[in-house]
């Protein structure tokens, strides 16, 4: 997993993300990379449904890598990744005992303990906030209009 920060014209805030694209945008709208040892998919699919108390470790060992690593959101591109760490985040944050109990096992097993710091959100998000979609289309290279931008993009993934 990788974290950032913004450059320093937004000093102090850091975020962690979650995979290349990611991680290949981020410097062209301004983003600093970190890097974040040993984190783990969130489980996906219905997890939560079949294993509640197995996706909440999980999910809370995510958020607990991310605030370990003074990050003040967790930052992805998956929308069940969102989903899932959203709702995993929603229930920590809301019960004070659960917490306590989620991060008090978290520690046993040699990971980080959460306090419910870290705030979670979707790529696109972040770009439509602030002055994100401008630093996007100073960044595009062949501009984000009609669709040339999507057969662009799909020339380059069928030559890689």
């Amino acid at each position: 997993m990788l974290g950032f920060r913004l450059n320093d014209e937004q000093e102090g805030f850091r975020l962690a993300v979650r995979s290349f694209a990611e991680k290949a945008l981020a410097p062209r709208v301004g983003l600093e990379l970190i890097e974040l040892d040993s984190v783990t998919c969130c489980g996906a699919g219905d997890i939560h449904e079949a294993e509640p108390d197995y996706y909440l470790h999980l999910n809370a060992r995510i958020l607990a890598y991310a605030e370990a690593a003074e990050c003040d959101t967790l930052l992805t591109v998956c929308n069940v990744c969102t989903l899932n760490l959203r709702q995993a985040n929603w229930q920590l944050k809301n019960d004070p005992d659960l917490l306590a109990r989620v991060s008090t096992n978290l520690e046993s097993v040699g990971a980080p303990p959460y306090t419910g710091g870290v705030e979670v959100k979707h790529l696109l998000w972040l770009i439509a906030e602030g002055d994100g979609y401008e630093r996007l289309k100073q960044a595009a290279h062949k501009g984000l209009k009609g669709p040339s931008a999507v057969a662009s993009a799909l020339s380059r993934l069928k030559k890689g």
